[in-house]
């Protein structure tokens, strides 16, 4: 019964087995609309997107780059656990979600919308992506970390039922600032 669940999740463009025979999940939709006559394309990051996951991330950050070069490009090329979508406006990059789906567990390690398309539900319907897919490999929980003074994206992720399970203090180097521990429990939102 499992195989041929898998075969219809194949055949419907839900994922696709690499020659590792390891599951892709491919994005829901290949267009997002932010406008009239405007859409985003979707689609899961490969190693050439590693430079537009990088503008993203300069135009989000102050030029900064929190996942520089060659920790992407890992992530891309050799960490089996890690899955990223990337939406582009023609060949314009302009936001990215990166998780990592390990046990029971998918954790959102990074989520960015250029500025200019922020407020259009972009970052709602990524983050809706990676829990319909854990919710497809069968995990029970949904995890993060946020700036404590990012309260925009906090109030995003209680929105989408996250809730605040701790605080890591000093979690991030540039400037020692506290994040918030979230998540969600996929079990409560299919059972509640």
């Amino acid at each position: 019964m499992l195989k041929k669940f898998k075969e219809w999740l194949q055949y419907n463009g839900f994922m696709l087995v690499n020659k590792t025979k390891q599951t892709i999940f491919h994005p829901s939709t290949e267009l997002y609309s932010v406008g009239e006559n405007q859409y985003l394309s979707v689609r899961v990051a490969k190693v050439e997107d590693v430079s537009g996951i990088l503008e993203i991330e300069r135009n989000c950050y102050n030029g900064e780059t929190p996942w520089n070069q060659t920790a992407l490009l890992h992530e891309l090329q050799f960490n089996s656990n890690a899955y990223y979508q990337i939406m582009y406006l023609k060949d314009r990059p302009i936001a990215f979600i990166g998780s990592w789906f390990v046990a029971y567990e998918a954790h959102i390690t990074n989520l960015a919308v250029h500025p200019e398309f922020r407020n259009k539900g972009i970052a709602t319907f990524l983050l809706k992506e990676i829990i319909r897919i854990a919710n497809l490999k069968e995990m029970q929980l949904v995890s993060l970390e946020v700036r404590a003074s990012n309260q925009e994206a906090q109030n995003l992720y209680k929105n989408l039922l996250f809730k605040e399970v701790g605080v890591k203090r000093k979690y991030y180097s540039s400037d020692q600032e506290d994040a918030v521990e979230m998540s969600l429990r996929l079990d409560e939102i299919s059972n509640g």
